[in-house]
């Protein structure tokens, strides 16, 4: 271990690095005939002291991670270059979300992960880089039982391709006015990604249960026809003039009804209150407006 007698300096360990090119901390530990915690103490050293680029260690061991029971990995200098000159070189010509795992089955996430998303921070690669928990079941000769091994993985986005995909989602979102839970999962988006999208572009956007729609387009003439039936003491299905895509869904017909309608009728007290006093109608065809005055007629 350390001790007055004997410390391994860290070119010591730089060396024993660049000769393996890739070490967990477990092996380092052996091979220098030092504890864990050595291992450590020097490698925190080093990212004190102008060798740090010699050695690279992808957990921050300034916030307290460990070493992770010897399993971690520490890469030399030379080994991360050349791992980024491959990363750089498999990564900048793709256009669709990529796992990474897919293009560098031979490499250890640990290691890996952490150099694309530098190079994605600093500008070498165009792109984000998300990340997820994998799961794969591995069986025991021994015991003959399961487990079950996590690793992290990630997938890496190519800014060409949010841009491709977010001018589609703003085309076809100002075409129809709407988009609903069926389109965006056909165009491989999450419900936070669809939103953030739609909310940039289109701030004044509705957000539904299961759909996104823009009141100009499909709010105001609902208004319209609200207005309408008031004047003439008349109804009007309020569902059928959405569209098929919206009015297919109950609780964003109520919601739209209930809620955004009243909303916009609220700057006008009388249009207000005669909303209030109609009554409403709504079941799995029909959303159905009766103005007040029409139902006292009809009594």
């Amino acid at each position: 271990g350390i001790d007055e007698f004997w410390c391994p300096s860290l070119e010591d360990l730089s060396q024993q690095v660049g000769h393996m090119g890739i070490v967990t901390s477990a092996q380092l530990a052996q091979e220098l005939e030092l504890t864990h915690d050595d291992v450590e103490y020097l490698l925190k050293q080093l990212n004190e002291r102008s060798m740090k680029n010699a050695i690279f260690v992808p957990q921050a061991l300034t916030k307290g991670s460990g070493l992770d029971n010897g399993n971690m990995k520490v890469i030399h200098q030379h080994k991360r270059e050349h791992l980024e000159e491959r990363v750089i070189s498999a990564l900048s010509g793709v256009t669709i979300p990529t796992v990474i795992d897919s293009l560098f089955p031979n490499e250890n996430n640990s290691i890996l992960i952490p150099i694309v998303e530098a190079l994605c921070k600093n500008g070498f690669l165009q792109g984000s880089l998300s990340t997820y928990k994998s799961s794969t079941a591995t069986s025991n000769a021994i015991n003959a039982k399961n487990h079950v091994n996590t690793t992290r993985n990630a997938i890496f986005t190519p800014h060409i391709y949010t841009y491709t995909q977010r001018n589609y989602v703003d085309s076809l979102f100002q075409t129809n006015g709407f988009l609903t839970e069926k389109m965006w999962i056909s165009l491989g988006l999450s419900r936070n990604r669809i939103e953030a999208f739609v909310k940039e572009a289109f701030p004044e956007a509705v957000l539904l249960q299961k759909c996104i729609i823009e009141p100009n387009k499909i709010l105001s003439p609902l208004v319209e026809s609200v207005q309408s039936a008031i004047s003439n003491k008349s109804f009007v299905d309020l569902r059928s003039l959405l569209p098929d895509d919206i009015a297919s869904n109950c609780d964003d017909v109520r919601e739209i009804i209930h809620q955004h309608i009243r909303d916009l009728l609220s700057a006008q007290q009388s249009l207000r209150d005669n909303f209030f006093r109609g009554s409403i109608v709504i079941d799995d065809d029909l959303g159905l407006f009766f103005s007040h005055d029409m139902t006292e007629q009809s009594k």
